[in-house]
């Protein structure tokens, strides 16, 4: 989520500016993967790719890797840096923690999506997404849960309001892009900037999905991490409770991307799917 808010690298040079978080900063225009990045699946798993029409919206590039002795399911929602094409650690790392099938997709602009990079457009994504996996067979009546890593979590959350999953679990992610975009600046410059948000990004919602899934959610967090620091997780998960959400959270070592890596969320995703077991 680094990435996302743009123009807080550009508030370094003035003093006491404001910097406006808009929809140009969600999905950064980054280089492609190189031809050698290519995605691999789990041991046992395998991989399926497609283009789809996503109704009005444009195309989308889904990719499934099938478990075939489950039928259930975790959806995930990558940063704002995700590639599937590069992402086989990560896709590895869930689906052995959760033993689930992995269904994911690529972000606009990346990978053969063309969706436009809009509010509106990713606040229709969510629901338009979900309801093609079911279409298509790749999202069943399993024990399924939506996954969102950083920027993703807003998209997570999105899907999950749908309805139909067991969980929803949230990695390194808040919805106060504000608080994140301010640790991105240099601590000697954070006084002197200001953060708002543009008013198209503001109708995505991400505190308002998440507190309408009304499903249980697992907040993962990393103590060492800089941009979703410790402090701020605490915050959005205050938050959520306050709303009647029924928050769980754990935290591994290490910094921002790390804590699906811990031995500690190994166990939390576990637990958390045998306590949502339907």
């Amino acid at each position: 989520m680094k990435r996302t808010i743009l123009a807080v690298a550009t508030s370094f040079l003035c003093i006491s500016c404001t910097a406006v978080i808009d929809e140009a900063s969600l999905l950064p225009t980054l280089k492609a993967p190189e031809a050698s990045d290519v995605l691999r699946p789990p041991e046992n798993y395998t991989l399926s790719e497609e283009i789809i029409e996503l109704g009005t919206l444009g195309k989308v590039h889904i990719v499934r890797l099938d478990n075939p002795n489950t039928d259930d399911v975790v959806i995930i929602n990558g940063g704002s840096g995700h590639f599937t094409q590069r992402a086989s650690r990560g896709f590895a790392r869930i689906a052995h923690m959760s033993g689930s099938d992995i269904l994911t997709y690529d972000y606009p602009g990346r990978g053969g999506t063309t969706l436009a990079a809009t509010a509106d457009t990713l606040i229709a994504m969510g629901p338009e997404l979900v309801a093609a996996y079911r279409r298509i067979g790749w999202l069943k009546n399993g024990q399924n849960y939506v996954y969102g890593f950083s920027f993703g979590g807003s998209n997570a959350s999105n899907m999950a309001r749908v309805g139909g999953f067991n969980g929803l679990i949230l990695d390194s992610t808040t919805s106060d892009i504000v608080a994140l975009g301010r640790n991105m600046s240099p601590q000697a410059v954070r006084p002197f900037v200001r953060l708002k948000i543009d008013g198209d990004l503001s109708r995505f919602d991400y505190f308002s999905y998440a507190v309408s899934a009304r499903v249980p959610i697992l907040l993962l967090s990393a103590s060492e991490d800089e941009l979703a620091t410790p402090a701020i997780i605490q915050d959005f998960a205050t938050k959520l409770r306050a709303e009647g959400a029924d928050v769980t959270q754990s935290s591994s070592s290490g910094g921002h991307g790390r804590a699906i890596y811990g031995d500690d969320t190994l166990v939390a995703i576990r637990d958390f799917m045998a306590k949502t077991k339907k």
